[in-house]
């Protein structure tokens, strides 16, 4: 009898785990993108000109607080978010976004796409997205959260209106595989660090290049509030202007290189002293005040 008792104890054991693993209770995921299994329903779509993808057009009978865009819609890519899908002043009613979730399979995200959504601030993008036109999050929340899953792909959009929170008044913490980036380190993949693609974002307090980024464009980090220290590598030759505009508390910038920089604006060329750029204190007012607006070369 002890043991038929012993083993049905046992039994037991096993049929309370295998409920409790089955559940899901207690259980931590790394990315919520990866394990979405339910998409949002009643969003509209359109057929792209050469009816090889759909594109988000609009809310439609959605009313999810959570947006999470399906990859696949009549078994093709979504590729596109269409110009002001969900801007509330094209649909009446649109409901409270509060998160969107941007699949992988999303390569371009049109003007206003989420304009004055007033509670959206939880933005997750994906992989794919390789531009992102103006005043996409414009008047969105008081202060966006950004979620990312690859660095090297985020250098790379482009932002042809502005930066990710536009000419808004809000700004935006970047958060990269649910880490919230204050050392924002380049990867040596990069080489070119787009236009005013970190422009706004207040996380960063410390950037450090990689290696193989020799251009930085225009605006790339303006506005980063909290932005005190930077570290440049040998192989930068280019900083566009603005590209520190309004980094007001930026107090060293460490360039590994010194010599043979010019700064150029519409009027004036200047050769920049080796010596000076060699002091981080001085470096670091010359990007963000002095020659904010100029244009900075190596030969």
């Amino acid at each position: 009898m002890k043991r038929i008792l012993s083993i049905m104890f046992v039994l037991c054991l096993v049929m309370s785990s295998y409920l409790v693993g089955c559940s899901g209770e207690g259980e931590h995921y790394e990315d919520d993108e990866e394990r979405v299994t339910e998409y949002s329903e009643g969003l509209e779509y359109i057929l792209s000109e050469d009816r090889t993808y759909m594109i988000l057009s609009g809310i439609g009978s959605c009313n999810d607080t959570t947006i999470s865009i399906p990859p696949t819609y009549n078994e093709l890519p979504v590729k596109e978010i269409r110009e002001g899908a969900f801007r509330p002043a094209s649909h009446e009613g649109t409901p409270n976004i509060k998160k969107i979730i941007i699949p992988d399979s999303i390569v371009s995200i049109n003007e206003d796409a989420f304009r004055s959504c007033e509670h959206l601030t939880e933005i997750h993008i994906g992989r794919g997205v390789k531009e992102i036109a103006g005043n996409v999050f414009y008047n969105c929340g008081e202060h966006l959260n950004v979620y990312i899953k690859d660095m090297a792909a985020f250098c790379e959009i482009k932002f042809p209106g502005g930066s990710i929170v536009g000419v808004g008044k809000c700004d935006y913490n970047l958060y990269l595989n649910n880490k919230l980036v204050e050392e924002l380190i380049i990867p040596d993949t990069v080489t070119n660090i787009g236009r005013s693609v970190f422009g706004g974002c207040s996380s960063i307090k410390k950037v450090v290049l990689g290696k193989s980024v020799v251009s930085i464009d225009s605006y790339a980090f303006s506005k980063c509030k909290n932005l005190s220290e930077i570290t440049f590598n040998n192989s930068l030759s280019c900083i566009k202007e603005g590209a520190f505009a309004n980094c007001n508390v930026l107090l060293k910038a460490t360039f590994k290189n010194t010599d043979n920089w010019t700064v150029t604006s519409y009027k004036d060329s200047i050769s920049l002293s080796s010596s000076e750029l060699a002091k981080e204190s001085t470096a670091a007012k010359y990007l963000a005040n002095d020659y904010s607006d100029f244009e900075w070369t190596r030969k």
